[in-house]
């Protein structure tokens, strides 16, 4: 993530700047790599302010921080703009479309065995079993012949 960093009226010291760093990686690794941020410190008389914005791609967070001390106003800041954060990516996942109740499947499908049709059972001397000529009404039957003619 790209971080810009802006001071008014003061400094930016190193321990901050990496402070805001990490901060912003978290922020990152919520809204994806893509997301730039600037950091603008300021003061006003006793009152440090942390102002932060960050870019993504379809959403733009700003939050700031308001402390005695800088620290305490970036790590405020920092917080609030990963809880904004948070709550714009689960938005975006429960906006995801879902099919209806009553599509939805309430139990898995029974797999049901193939099974094999009976064979009839071979004459004592040893023939074979006598087999049908395939599903359905006896063509011979049908056709009110006797067996043997078919």
């Amino acid at each position: 993530m790209e971080v810009e960093f802006t001071a008014r009226q003061g400094k930016i010291s190193k321990a901050l700047r990496a402070m805001a760093e990490e901060g912003m990686e978290r922020i990152a690794r919520i809204l994806g790599k893509t997301a730039r941020s600037s950091v603008t410190f300021s003061a006003q008389r006793h009152v440090q302010i942390v102002e932060l914005t960050v870019q993504a791609r379809l959403q733009t967070i700003a939050a700031t921080g308001k402390a005695a001390t800088v620290e305490g106003a970036l790590r405020q800041a920092i917080d609030h703009a990963e809880n904004q954060a948070r709550r714009f990516r689960d938005r975006r996942m429960e906006g995801k479309r879902l099919p209806k109740g009553e599509k939805m499947l309430t139990a898995p499908p029974v797999a049901r065995p193939k099974a094999r049709p009976a064979q009839p059972e071979a004459d004592v001397a040893g023939e074979k079993p006598v087999r049908s000529k395939g599903p359905g009404v006896d063509r011979c039957a049908f056709l009110s012949r006797p067996r043997d003619a078919c």
